[in-house]
């Protein structure tokens, strides 16, 4: 009795005075604590099996740490007619064991298993809970059960680790332990749902991978992957972009079922949709479809995917393009989730403003293709978005009367198409750094106010003896801190296929090699029509030439940039007129500049150098400057260099 008083069990000296010790029992003599260690090593029912080997184990096996309720290995040997009533059985019989349970491998009844998830996690305090269910089919874990569990049934703060498994294969487990840290939260699982074969290599990729890859195709495409694999049955739930596109189906369709199919490829949409788990960076929604679907869609997007790029394309009836505009009243606020930082519409009539209200989430508003009944309600829909950066407009009114302000302190990027009159526009925007005039109807200059310190050119080329200019003022030095090239994207984006014609004025310092970079793809975007004017404000900033190194971007030294003999931008852009100003005849980089499309073709008609704001002196050096510029060989006979 002496050997024994050192057992953990509470009860480990009454048992033992129970059931005296045999004199050649000598494993009975071991201390509790050994014994329970050697009886963690069997199975469960193994295990439970050593009370026929002394009255001093009947008890002991109940003190496992680790305990396992397994039907399997019964019902492979059990005939299938007799299966389901054994299963019964074993399940009344593993419901009498249960004395510290952690996993479960059955097939019982709903009320059974979560009776036993209650008592592991509430009586027995489990930390690491396993439930595997068995489908029918062969007896393995393919396939799903449905279940409705409980509330908060794993609330309990002893559980700590969960694992609810349909597949269970150590070999998958083993050999997939390097690919489970996939930031999908059910990765581990998934992946044990549906085990991957020896010859599966693409499988055996990291879900963020094989995200990144189902990113790359349409929507419909990415779903119809779930054929390639179980292991892909719920990846491509996953995608972070989302597309929901009846276009490509309504082109095919004959035109007396495209109503017909419009509302079953609505309700399929849906369905898809519904299925899709975790957030989205962008959804874009191209359809024809009922209201009340339509703005539901909306909601789930904000609401329930927390989109943060939401797109909206109405497929007009007519040749099933965009052309066209579908009237729908939104409902009040169904933009204003914080999530949404991006919207664009295209093809709708807005009635009222009320979907706007409270917007001050959305930094990027595009309007394209947009019917409106009058201009105060874009001035009201403006107003409301009040942290706008980035606003893309294509507006039809049909009254174009009344003052459209554009106010938006943290305005950056402003592009407008207003194809019909507007009788006046005021743009007060202290950070603007982009406007694009793409076509505007007003009665004179004087009908366009606009206040804004980083444009800092004030004729308006737009509108000239009421001959109508696209305009692009652009300042360079600014935005060429700028990570991604937002507003190149923005300015190469044309509707309905219309080019590049009109005016360009562009602040520039030409020492900069990035900004040189950026100003040969503002001039290569005028490839189908000749500009009209182009007018460049030249900056000197002799830190960013330090910092940026004498290298050009795509290898060439900048000091030998405008040595190069190839034309710039290309051999066929051309610009009837330039105006320069604060030109300096100090400069190399900016004379060679000058000296290049003064030789080459570039410029075919005039080129204006302003002198007249320069002290006495400097305009004297500025003027040296243009009569060495005047007696160079001239790419167009009919070119004159003047100063103003």
């Amino acid at each position: 009795m002496k050997r024994h008083s050192s057992s953990l069990s509470p009860d480990a000296k009454i048992r033992k005075l129970q059931h005296p010790i045999v004199d050649d029992d000598c494993i009975s003599e071991l201390p509790d604590d050994l014994l329970r260690k050697i009886l963690s090593k069997l199975s469960t029912e193994e295990a439970v099996m050593t009370i026929l080997l002394s009255s001093l184990w009947m008890d002991l096996w109940k003190w496992r740490p680790h305990f396992v309720l397994d039907m399997k290995r019964i019902l492979d040997k059990t005939s299938t007619k007799l299966w389901e009533k054994i299963s019964a059985q074993l399940a009344s019989s593993m419901d009498k064991r249960r004395h510290g349970e952690l996993h479960y491998t059955s097939r019982c009844d709903d009320g059974t298993l979560q009776n036993w998830i209650q008592h592991a996690i509430r009586v027995k305090h489990t930390k690491d809970l396993t439930v595997n269910y068995i489908h029918d089919r062969k007896r393995r874990y393919r396939g799903t059960h449905l279940l409705d569990m409980l509330p908060k049934i794993f609330s309990h703060p002893s559980l700590t680790s969960l694992f609810s498994l349909i597949f269970f294969d150590s070999k998958a487990m083993k050999r997939h332990s390097s690919s489970l840290s996939s930031s999908s939260p059910d990765a581990k699982i998934r992946k044990l749902h549906h085990p991957i074969i020896d010859d599966d290599c693409i499988s055996e990729l990291p879900d963020d991978l094989l995200r990144m890859i189902l990113s790359k195709l349409p929507t419909e495409e990415a779903v119809m992957t779930i054929l390639l694999s179980s292991l892909w049955m719920d990846l491509w739930k996953w995608r972070p972009h989302f597309v929901l596109d009846m276009k490509r189906i309504l082109d095919k369709t004959p035109t007396k079922l495209w109503y017909k199919v419009s509302d079953q490829l609505a309700s399929s949409m849906d369905k898809t949709f519904r299925q899709h788990r975790g957030d989205l960076e962008s959804c874009t929604i191209t359809s024809r479809c009922n209201d009340v679907t339509l703005q539901n869609w909306i909601r789930r997007a904000t609401r329930v995917k927390h989109t943060k790029d939401l797109t909206l394309n109405y497929i007009h009836g007519h040749k099933r393009r965009y052309r066209g505009t579908h009237m729908v009243d939104f409902l009040p606020e169904i933009f204003s989730h914080p999530s949404l930082t991006s919207l664009s519409l295209s093809g709708y009539t807005l009635e009222r403003r009320r979907a706007f209200i409270n917007c001050g989430n959305l930094k990027t508003l595009k309007l394209l293709n947009m019917f409106l009944f009058r201009v105060s309600t874009l001035r009201h829909v403006l107003a409301a978005c009040s942290s706008l950066e980035v606003i893309v407009l294509e507006i039809f009114f049909v009254s174009g009367l009344g003052v459209l302000k554009i106010g938006n302190k943290n305005l950056k990027f402003l592009q407008v198409t207003f194809p019909d009159y507007v009788e006046r526009i005021e743009v007060n925007a202290p950070c603007l750094d982009v406007l694009d005039i793409r076509d505007i109807k007003c009665e004179s200059k004087n009908n366009f106010i606009l206040t804004a310190p980083n444009i800092q050119f004030d004729r308006n080329y737009w509108v000239s003896r009421c001959v109508y200019r696209p305009h692009i003022s652009y300042n360079v030095s600014e935005l060429v801190q700028e990570t991604k090239h937002t507003w190149y994207e923005l300015l190469m984006s044309d509707f309905h296929g219309m080019p590049r014609h009109g005016t360009l004025s562009v602040s520039i310092d030409i020492t900069n090699p990035k900004e040189v970079k950026i100003l040969k793809e503002l001039l290569l975007m005028w490839t189908t029509y000749k500009m009209i004017e182009l007018e460049i404000l030249f900056k000197t900033n002799n830190a960013s030439r330090e910092e940026e190194g004498d290298c050009f971007s795509d290898g060439i030294a900048h000091g030998k940039l405008w040595e190069d003999a190839a034309p710039f931008p290309n051999a066929e852009f051309r610009v009837y007129k330039v105006w320069m100003y604060n030109f300096d005849g100090s400069s190399k980089e900016e004379f060679a500049f000058a000296s290049r499309i003064v030789m080459q073709k570039t410029v075919m008609m005039k080129m204006m150098i302003e002198t007249s704001s320069y002290p006495p002196m400097k305009k004297l050096e500025v003027e040296a400057a243009v009569a060495k510029l005047m007696e160079l060989p001239k790419g167009n006979e009919d070119l004159s260099i003047e100063c103003f």
